[in-house]
C-alpha cells in the first residue's frame, strides 16, 4: 500500500519557554540546538499543562492559583521532537499534518522553515519530503498566543479587543464561569503520512431518503435506505490515473459483514481532482436513532483504491450512521410568538422564524438536553474525560447538546462518542457576545471549511450556527456570517446553517420562579402563557455549588468557615445569590445547610424550565439547560462538575426528562393560608403509546403528616404527547400558616411505580382575604391593551444598556443587561381598567393592595387619588447587602428597611419592595355599576408591574406590620429546618446500594456518594438527590455500569439526614 499514516507524533516532546523572539535569537530552530531548561510532555498538550505535570506551576484548579500563571501567555513556547522514518519508496511524498495548534506557529524540519500556521481550528498539511534526511530528523515548532492575549481580561481597556481579532476559543479569555487561561501549544495530533501522487482527498456518505414499513413501530430499527457515496480523488502526476475504487459497507455496532459492496472504475486526468459518486439502496438498513428512541446504529465504509493491476494504493475506513433530519414549523407558532413575554435581544426576532421542531427519521423528537462548553481549561481532551461528562448525559436520557460558540470546534473524540451514544448536536462557530469588525475573514472561513470537512460524516451533528448572543445582521458581522453560510452550503449541503443563537425563534435566559410569580433575568414578568417560547436553547438561570467531595478538591476547610466570599467569587459563585438562597431557609450561619439550600434553589429553576417546556410539547420544541459541564472547578450553572461528578440538579433535571412523566404546573412557591393550591397536572410521553396508568398525588407538611391524597386511574399517554389531566384543588388551611408543604407525584403501571417526582412550597403568615382580582387586561393612555402584571418597556434600537455593578470586593465586577430608559414623554404612564363590586363587599371598608411596585406609583379610583408611594432606591451595595447573614450587621439591615430595590438580573436578587396598602373611602365606590381604577408608574429604567394587584377587605395596622416584617425577613422555608431527622438503613455490595427509610419521617434530599479510599475518585450513581417516604427503599447502581470500588465507602447526607460514612463490602 502506497498511501498510509507512517506515524503519529503524539509521544514525548521537549518543551521550553523563551521571552518573545528570544528563541529566534538563540537559533532554537537549528537541528543541533539542545534545550537546557525543558520539560517533557506528551503531545497534544499546552504549555500550562506540561508545566503543571512537572510541578513548575501550582495547580490552577485550587485556591487562587489560576491567576498566577498568566506569564505563560507572555512567552513563546518551543516544542522539539526527534523522529526517524523508515526508507520511503522513491516518487512518494512525506506529508506532515497539524490538526490543531494555538495560536500562531512556525514549523522547522531540520532547521529549515517549512510552514507558518495561524488560527486554532484549521488543519494544515505540507510536503516535507525534501527537508528530511536519513537517520534522526528534528521537528521544531514555535507556538505563541495572540499578541497581548494576557491583557484581554476583566477590568482591562483591552477587554474583548484581542479575542475578537482571532479564531480562538473565546471563553479562554475569561467568561463568567471560567478564568482567563489562554492556551499555547499543540492541542491536537501531529501525523506523518506517506502519499503517492494519487490519493483519496475526501469521502462523504449522505442518507438521501428512508422508506419505512408502515406496520412497524414508531421508531423502527430498520428502513429501506437510499444512500449516496462520494469520493474525491486527486491526481498530482503528469499522467492520467485510472483504476478501481472498491467499497464495502458493514455493521460497526451490529453484526452484518456485507451490508453493501461495489467496484467503480475511474479515470482522473493529470493534475486534477475528480468527484466520483454512486447511489445505492440498502434494504432493511439499521437506523441511527437518538438517545431514548432506539439504538444509535453505526455502519463502517471501507474503501480500497487500486490501480488497473489491483495494486492497493490506499485504504480508508469511515464510520457513519443512516438517518435523516428535517425541521418543521411549530404547530402553533403564531400563537406562541403572540403570547411570548420574553423580550430579550429584540434583533433576534426579525423576519420569519426558523422551524424548531426536530424530525429524525420521519419522527418528531422533543429535545431534552444541555449546552456543552470547553471540556478542560488546560486542554486535556482525552477520551476518558469526555466519557466522564458524556456518559452521565446518555445514562440520564438526554438527547441533545448545543456546542456553544465561545468554545471549540469539538474534537473527533467528542463526536465519535456522541455518534455512539445517540446524542444529537449543533455546532456553533467561534463568535460570542461581541461584534467582530477586525477579524480576518479569510482565516475564519478557512477554519470553517476545515471543520465542516472534518465533521461531515458524523450522524450526531445536525446543523451549524454562527455563534452565541451576537447580532449576525450587524454591519460588523453580517459579511462574515454570510460567508460562513455560503461555505457550509458548499461543503455540507445536507446540514442547515443558522446565523446565531438566539435568532429567529429560540430564546436564552429561562424561567425563574419567585415567591410570588414567574419572571426571567431580562426583567420580564411571565404569568401563564407568557412563559411560552418556540425553543429554549439556553436556560442560564440559577447556580449551585459542587458536591461536598468535589469541594474538597479546591476549597480548604478554612475557606468554608467562615464563608470566604472572595474565593467563592474566584470560582464564579455569586455570594449574593448564595446567601439569598440560604436566607429563604434561615440557614445563612450553617454552611452545610446553606449548600443544600442552594442545591434546592438550582433544582427548582432547572426542573421548572424542562417541565414547562415538556407540558407545551411542540408548541415549545425543546429545552437546553446552561450548562452540562465546566472546564474547571466552578460554582456556576453546570450540572456536572469538571471531575465528572453530577450535582444534585443533574439528577432532578434528568428525572424531569424521563420519557414518561407526571408533572405539576404552578408559577410561584409562596402561598397564603386560605388560598387554593391549584397546579395543573400533566401526563407527558416522548415515546410510544402507554395505557393503564395510575397517577397519585400526595401532600405532606414538614412533619410528614399526610394532608391530601388523590389517585387518578385509567390514564393513557399517546405518542409524543402532553395531556392535561386536571387541576388539583387543595385549600390551604389557616393552621398551615408559616409551614412548608411537600408534594409527591407518582405514576404507576400494573401496580409498579414507574415515575416519581417531588415539589416543595412555603405557606406565608398572611391570611388570604376576600378580594377582587385586578390581574389581566388593562388599557394604556392611547387605548391599547396591556396584560398586568407585566412589562411596558420602550426600547432603544439595540434594546439594552450595560450597567456594571461592583461588589464589596473592588476587583470584582458583575455585568447585567438592563433596558434603556423610557422616553421622557412617557415617564409616567397610566393604566386603567373597569371593575364591579359584588354584594359581598357592600358596606365593607376596602383597600387596594399590592406587594409592591418596582417604581414610584400613584393609584386612583374613579378619578380620585387614594394613595401614592415614592420609590426609595437602596443606598447600599445590593450584592454586598445580600451577602450579610440576617441580623449580623444591624446598621446595614436598618438601612435596608428604609430602602427598596428592584429585581436584579445577574446575580438574581429578588426585589425588596414596600407593600402598598391604600384605603378606599366608602363613598368612592359605586356599588351598583362600573368603577375605574388607574395606576401610574414612574421609573427611570423600567415600567414594570411585577406583583398582583387586588381590592380586598381592609387589613388592620397590626396585620400590615406583621406582613411587612415577614416579607423583610424573607425566610419562607424556616419550617423545613424543623423537619424531624429520618434514619436511613444503607447496605452496599460491589454491584449495588440499597437505601431504606426505616423511620416514620420523610427523608428529604438524600445524597449518596460512592468514593474510593485510595484516591479521591467519585463513582456517580444512577440516581441521587431523591426523597424517600417512610418505609420506602431505593436501589442504586453505578451510572456507568460496573462495580463499586473494592476499597471504598459511601458518604450519606441530606436535608434531614444525619451524615454518615459506610464501608463498601
Amino acid at each position: 500500500m502506497l498511501n498510509k499514516e507512517l506515524t503519529i507524533l503524539n509521544g514525548k516532546w521537549q518543551i521550553q519557554g523563551f521571552d518573545l523572539d528570544e528563541g529566534l535569537a538563540v537559533r532554537a530552530f537549528a537541528p543541533d540546538f539542545q534545550p537546557d531548561n525543558f520539560v517533557e510532555a506528551t503531545v497534544p498538550t499546552t504549555a500550562r499543562n506540561a508545566l503543571l505535570q512537572h510541578g513548575k506551576i501550582d495547580d490552577p484548579f485550587f485556591g487562587f492559583n489560576s491567576e498566577a500563571s498568566k506569564w505563560v501567555e507572555q512567552k513563546e513556547w518551543w516544542f522539539f521532537k526527534d523522529f526517524t522514518l523508515t526508507k520511503i519508496k522513491a516518487g512518494n511524498d512525506i506529508i506532515i499534518r497539524f490538526e490543531g495548534i494555538t495560536y500562531r506557529a512556525e514549523i522547522w524540519i531540520n532547521g529549515i522553515l517549512a510552514s507558518k500556521i495561524e488560527g486554532m481550528f484549521r488543519t494544515d498539511e505540507f510536503n516535507i519530503t525534501n527537508l528530511l534526511k536519513s537517520g534522526i530528523n528534528r521537528l521544531t515548532v514555535r507556538c505563541r498566543a495572540q499578541e497581548n492575549a494576557h491583557l484581554d481580561d476583566r477590568g482591562s481597556p483591552l477587554r474583548g479587543k484581542i479575542r475578537t481579532q482571532g479564531v480562538v476559543a473565546q471563553s479562554s479569555y475569561r467568561w463568567n464561569w471560567c478564568p482567563h487561561m489562554v492556551p499555547v501549544g499543540i492541542w491536537q495530533p501531529v501525523r506523518i503520512l506517506v502519499r503517492s501522487r494519487q490519493f483519496l482527498k475526501q469521502i462523504q456518505i449522505r442518507t438521501l431518503s428512508l422508506k419505512k414499513d408502515k406496520e412497524k413501530s414508531l421508531f423502527p430499527k430498520t428502513a429501506n435506505a437510499k444512500v449516496e457515496l462520494s469520493w474525491e480523488l486527486t491526481n498530482k502526476s503528469d499522467f492520467p490515473f485510472e483504476g478501481y475504487l472498491k467499497y464495502i459497507i458493514k455493521g460497526k455496532t451490529f453484526r452484518q459483514p456485507n451490508v453493501a459492496k461495489g467496484i467503480i472504475p475511474f479515470l482522473v486526468l493529470a493534475h486534477t481532482t475528480k468527484k466520483i459518486t454512486c447511489r445505492i439502496r440498502i434494504p432493511n438498513a439499521r437506523l441511527w436513532w437518538c438517545n431514548g428512541h432506539g439504538n444509535a446504529e453505526l455502519h463502517e465504509l471501507a474503501t480500497i483504491l487500486t490501480d488497473p493491476n489491483s495494486r492497493v494504493i490506499e485504504k480508508r475506513t469511515i464510520r457513519f450512521g443512516i438517518r435523516t433530519i428535517a425541521f418543521e414549523k411549530n404547530p402553533y407558532e403564531s400563537k406562541t410568538l403572540k403570547v411570548c413575554g420574553q423580550s430579550d435581544r429584540p434583533w433576534s426576532n426579525k423576519g420569519e422564524m426558523y422551524p424548531w421542531t426536530f424530525v429524525l427519521n420521519g419522527q418528531k423528537i422533543f429535545i431534552k438536553g444541555s449546552n456543552w462548553v470547553l471540556l478542560d481549561i488546560l486542554f486535556r481532551l482525552d477520551k476518558k474525560r469526555y466519557e466522564k461528562q458524556l456518559f452521565p448525559a446518555y445514562a440520564g436520557g438526554l438527547n441533545f447538546l448545543r456546542v456553544w460558540g465561545g468554545s471549540l470546534a469539538e474534537t473527533n473524540e467528542f463526536y465519535e462518542l456522541c455518534d455512539r451514544l445517540g446524542i444529537m448536536c449543533w455546532q456553533e462557530f467561534w463568535l460570542a457576545c461581541e461584534n467582530y469588525p477586525a477579524i480576518d475573514h479569510d482565516l475564519f472561513i478557512r477554519c470553517v471549511k476545515d471543520t465542516v470537512e472534518r465533521l461531515l460524516n458524523h450522524p450526531s451533528l445536525l446543523f451549524y450556527s454562527g455563534g452565541n448572543e451576537f447580532e449576525p445582521d450587524n454591519p460588523d458581522n453580517k459579511v462574515l456570517v454570510d460567508k460562513i453560510a455560503a461555505t457550509v452550503a458548499k461543503n455540507d449541503p445536507d446540514r442547515e446553517f443558522r446565523h446565531a443563537s438566539p435568532y429567529k425563534g429560540d430564546k436564552h435566559g429561562g424561567l425563574l420562579m419567585t415567591p410570588t410569580g414567574t419572571r426571567n433575568k431580562y426583567l420580564d414578568i411571565l404569568p401563564g402563557d407568557k412563559r411560552m417560547v418556540l425553543f429554549r436553547s439556553e436556560v442560564a438561570v440559577g447556580r449551585s455549588p459542587a458536591m461536598p467531595s468535589s469541594l474538597e478538591r479546591f476549597f480548604s476547610e478554612k475557606a468554608k468557615k467562615p464563608f470566604n466570599q472572595k474565593l467563592w467569587r474566584h470560582f464564579f459563585g455569586i455570594p449574593a445569590e448564595f446567601m439569598a438562597a440560604a436566607r429563604e431557609y434561615g440557614v445563612e450561619d450553617d454552611f452545610e445547610k446553606a449548600l443544600l439550600a442552594n442545591h434546592l434553589n438550582h433544582i427548582r429553576i432547572s426542573t421548572y424550565n424542562m417541565e414547562y417546556c415538556r407540558m407545551q410539547m411542540f408548541e415549545c420544541s425543546g429545552n437546553l439547560s446552561w450548562q452540562l459541564n465546566a472546564p474547571w472547578p466552578c460554582l456556576h450553572r453546570e450540572i456536572i462538575d469538571c471531575w465528572g461528578n453530577p450535582k444534585p440538579t443533574f439528577y432532578r433535571y434528568i428525572n424531569s426528562s424521563r420519557p414518561l412523566a407526571l408533572l405539576l404546573d404552578f408559577e410561584k412557591y409562596l402561598w397564603n393560608p386560605g388560598e387554593t393550591f391549584s397546579p395543573v397536572i400533566f401526563l407527558v410521553n416522548d415515546g410510544c403509546p402507554v395505557k393503564g396508568l395510575v397517577a397519585e398525588i400526595m401532600i405532606f407538611d414538614s412533619q410528614s403528616i399526610l394532608l391530601h391524597r388523590e389517585n387518578i386511574t385509567n390514564l393513557a399517554a399517546n405518542q409524543n404527547s402532553s395531556l392535561k389531566i386536571k387541576d388539583l384543588r387543595f385549600k390551604i388551611s389557616e393552621e398551615l400558616s408559616g409551614k412548608s408543604l411537600l408534594i409527591f407525584a407518582s405514576l404507576f403501571r400494573q401496580g409498579k411505580r414507574i415515575f416519581d417526582t417531588w415539589y416543595w412550597l412555603a405557606v406565608s403568615r398572611t391570611q388570604e382575604r376576600e378580594k377582587i382580582p385586578l390581574d389581566g387586561t388593562w388599557q394604556r393612555k392611547d387605548g391599547s391593551e396591556i396584560q398586568l402584571p407585566g412589562n411596558d418597556l420602550t426600547l432603544s434600537d439595540d434594546g439594552f444598556e450595560t450597567i456594571v455593578m461592583k461588589s464589596a470586593d473592588k476587583d470584582f465586577e458583575q455585568t447585567a443587561e438592563h433596558y434603556r430608559k423610557a422616553k421622557k414623554t412617557d415617564d409616567f404612564p397610566a393604566y386603567t381598567r373597569k371593575f364591579k363590586v359584588s354584594a359581598n363587599f357592600a358596606n365593607k371598608v376596602l383597600e387596594f393592595f399590592c406587594l409592591g411596585f418596582e417604581a414610584s406609583d400613584e393609584v386612583f379610583i374613579n378619578g380620585r387619588k387614594i394613595g401614592s408611594h415614592e420609590f426609595q432606591p437602596a443606598s447600599v451595595d445590593i450584592a454586598a447587602m445580600a451577602c450579610v447573614p440576617h441580623g449580623k450587621n444591624k446598621a446595614q439591615i436598618r438601612i435596608s428597611r428604609q430602602s427598596e430595590y428592584a429585581f436584579f438580573s445577574d446575580p438574581v436578587i429578588l426585589p425588596h419592595l414596600q407593600p402598598r396598602y391604600y384605603d378606599i373611602p366608602k363613598n368612592l365606590i359605586n356599588a351598583e355599576g362600573w368603577n375605574e381604577i388607574a395606576v401610574k408608574i414612574k421609573s427611570n429604567c423600567q415600567k414594570t408591574v411585577s406583583q398582583s394587584m387586588v381590592l380586598r377587605t381592609a387589613t388592620t395596622k397590626r396585620e400590615r406590620k406583621n406582613t411587612a416584617a415577614y416579607l423583610l425577613k424573607g425566610i419562607y422555608f424556616k419550617d423545613m429546618t424543623t423537619m424531624p431527622q429520618a434514619e436511613l438503613r444503607v447496605t452496599a455490595t460491589s454491584q449495588s446500594i440499597t437505601v431504606t427509610n426505616s423511620s416514620g419521617q420523610i427523608a428529604f434530599l438524600v445524597l449518596v456518594e460512592a468514593v474510593a479510599d485510595t484516591a479521591l475518585e467519585i463513582f456517580p450513581l444512577d440516581d441521587n438527590a431523591f426523597c424517600l417516604l417512610p418505609g420506602e427503599s431505593k436501589r442504586l447502581k453505578l451510572l456507568h455500569g460496573g462495580s463499586l470500588p473494592r476499597k471504598g465507602h459511601l458518604e450519606i447526607s441530606g436535608w434531614n439526614i444525619p451524615s454518615k460514612r459506610i464501608k463498601i463490602k
